[in-house]
This record gives structure tokens, sequence and C-alpha cells, in this order.
């Protein structure tokens, strides 16, 4: 009688032995994971503020304030925040991307949600194309304003980190 060989199969060795066990170098450690904590806490910091925005409709607030709350202020404290959670980066594309994301995001649920909110109130129920088209458009636009805000923000200060490390002052 012969008996039947069992066979288990392999341990499978794990992803970072595989991939670096050729001689390829690390990753940088906790960078993937600095990088998902600064978009959240700059998204959770830009929704705040609109949070706050949201109180008042911008004719209450004043439409000066409300845009430099809104475009200026907001945006760019969320891109602070994201510079300091993210470290020190000299790649001025992703810092500039990376504030993009974050604050566009949260600009585009505020923006989307007012807008929803305020057509239910005019309830115009004809026209609904056009509704979607304004909508789509005023929401597009206000995030890419917003994010391009947030980014520059945190490119401007990778870049003055950058200056001060080369040169030992920021001037």
């Amino acid at each position: 009688m012969s008996q039947s060989h069992k066979s288990y199969p392999k341990k499978r060795q794990s992803s970072n032995h595989a991939r670096h066990g050729a001689g390829e170098p690390y990753p940088t450690p906790g960078t993937p994971s600095r990088d998902k904590r600064a978009f959240w806490l700059g998204f959770f910091v830009c929704a705040i503020g609109y949070f706050f925005l949201s109180f008042q409709q911008p004719a209450g607030w004043g439409q000066l304030l409300w845009a430099f709350l809104a475009f200026g202020l907001v945006p760019g404290i969320a891109g602070a925040v994201i510079w300091f959670t993210q470290g020190s980066r000299t790649e001025l594309r992703s810092t500039f991307m990376r504030g993009l994301k974050a604050v566009g995001c949260a600009m585009f649920l505020y923006t989307g949600v007012t807008l929803m909110v305020l057509a239910s109130r005019v309830g115009r129920p004809d026209g609904g194309a056009q509704v979607a088209l304004v909508w789509f458009l005023v929401t597009v636009t206000y995030t890419l304003l917003a994010g391009c805000v947030a980014g520059c923000v945190n490119m401007l200060l990778s870049r003055i980190a950058a200056l001060r490390d080369n040169h030992g002052s920021a001037s």
C-alpha cells in the first residue's frame, strides 16, 4: 500500500523580502503613512473651516469676506497643516498635488452640498440640465481654485524649507 505524500504549500516570503532581497533599497520608513496622514489632516482642517462657513450664506458674510475665507484663509491654513504633517520634501510637484487633492476634496463636498441645498430651496423644476451644468461648473471651478491655493502654500513652504536647508537661512 503506497502512502500519498501530502504536499504543504510553501510559506510565502514577505513582499518586502521578495522585493528587496535582490538588492533594491528599502523605502523611507513612514512615508506612505505620513502622506496619508497629511492628506486626511488637511482634508479635516478644511472641512472644519467650511463647516463654519456654512452657517451663513455668502451674502450673510459679505462677498469679499466669504471669498477671502473660502479661497484664501481656509485653504492656506490647510496647506500649511499638510506641509507640517508631511515633513520636509523637495519635490515641488508632489507637494502641490498633495495640497490640491486634500483641499480640493473638501471644497468639492462643501460646494456640491451647498449648491444642492440652494437649488432645492429655489425649487426650479424646469431646466434640470442647466442646473446640473451650473452645479458642475461652479463646483469644479471652486474646487480647483481652493485646491490650487493650498497646493501653492504647501509648495511655497517646501521651497522656503529647501532654501533654508541649502543656505542656512530663509533669505
